[in-house]
């Protein structure tokens, strides 16, 4: 059901297998506004801001300052002053608030992942009962030789109102690009992103930043994909490091990050049709053009069986 096996090898492969729960409900949009004005500097730049100004830095890729002044003697890369987009939060579940579906292999700190010595994937979620889901299945459908780690977004750059925004998946990925070049963790085979917001006309598509006339040069959308391809290749004479992979969205509306060239978008396998007769196609509310397609409204996993001794599907 997974058709990528040309573009990567068998071990990425059952990698972006075990991340099955891939697809989200989209909600209503969070009705907060946060204006933003960010710079990006070069690496080696140490920004001394003062609050509410706010600074974090991404590895070799360059550090961030947030709503703070231009800093002196630092090499500006690129700057914008915008609205900080919202991501609609996932519908309410009853394991919000819950901290682990089954405590055997629940990592809560990259360093206890890393303490494992095993490959790893990295699941960035919202703080909710539908991360813990993903992380779950993610985990019981993995090989025993892969673990993953969850981390969670929170509105932290803007009034909790306002919701989770650019800037907070900015930093969240940044943070991972930090402690990967310096050598503080090992790459993850899988960057997993169950979540998404609309695609608005003057976002960028890429890390290239084609963007329309009206929108920055250098948007907070475009540093996003510039992040994730950092992640996934520093270097381009180098193989791959990660594969981002992203929901690509309901309603055949397409989401970001999943739309980024940069990422892999999974839609949603149109599973009664499968287990009719085989047919592979996506859903209906699936948009057009996802680079891969998964059952993301039930999964065929045999984790229990009824009294007809048939699986009984767990659906996140």
């Amino acid at each position: 059901m997974l058709f990528l096996k040309n573009l990567f090898g068998r071990s990425m492969l059952r990698a972006l297998w075990a991340l099955l729960p891939i697809i989200v409900s989209t909600t209503p949009e969070v009705h907060g506004v946060c204006e933003v004005s960010w710079a990006l500097y070069e690496p080696s730049c140490k920004p001394q801001v003062v609050p509410p100004a706010k600074t974090f830095r991404a590895g070799t890729y360059g550090v961030f300052v947030i709503n703070g002044p231009a800093i002196p003697g630092c090499t500006r890369l690129a700057a914008c002053s915008e609205t900080a987009r919202v991501y609609p939060p996932p519908p309410p579940s009853p394991l919000d608030g819950a901290v682990c579906l089954n405590t055997n292999g629940c990592y809560q700190s990259i360093d206890e992942v890393q303490a494992t010595g095993k490959p790893w994937n990295y699941i960035l979620d919202f703080d909710s009962g539908h991360a813990l889901m993903v992380e779950s299945v993610i985990r019981r459908s993995s090989s025993s030789k892969l673990v993953s780690y969850l981390d969670t977004l929170r509105p932290l750059f803007c009034a909790p109102s306002d919701g989770v925004n650019d800037v907070d998946v900015l930093e969240r990925l940044s943070a991972l690009a930090e402690a990967i070049d310096n050598d503080e963790v090992t790459s993850p085979q899988v960057i997993h992103m169950s979540f998404g917001r609309k695609h608005e006309s003057d976002d960028a598509l890429g890390a290239n930043c084609v963007t329309s006339e009206n929108a920055c040069d250098g948007s907070l959308g475009c540093q996003i994909a510039r992040v994730l391809a950092h992640l996934e290749r520093p270097d381009p004479e180098l193989p791959p490091r990660s594969i981002a992979v992203a929901a690509y969205g309901n309603h055949r509306q397409p989401l970001l990050p999943g739309e980024f060239t940069e990422v892999t978008s999974v839609g949603m396998l149109d599973l009664t049709l499968f287990a009719y007769d085989g047919t592979v196609q996506p859903a209906n509310e699936t948009p057009t053009g996802p680079d891969a397609l998964m059952p993301g409204n039930g999964l065929c996993l045999e984790l229990a069986t009824n009294e007809e001794d048939t699986p009984i599907f767990e659906t996140p």
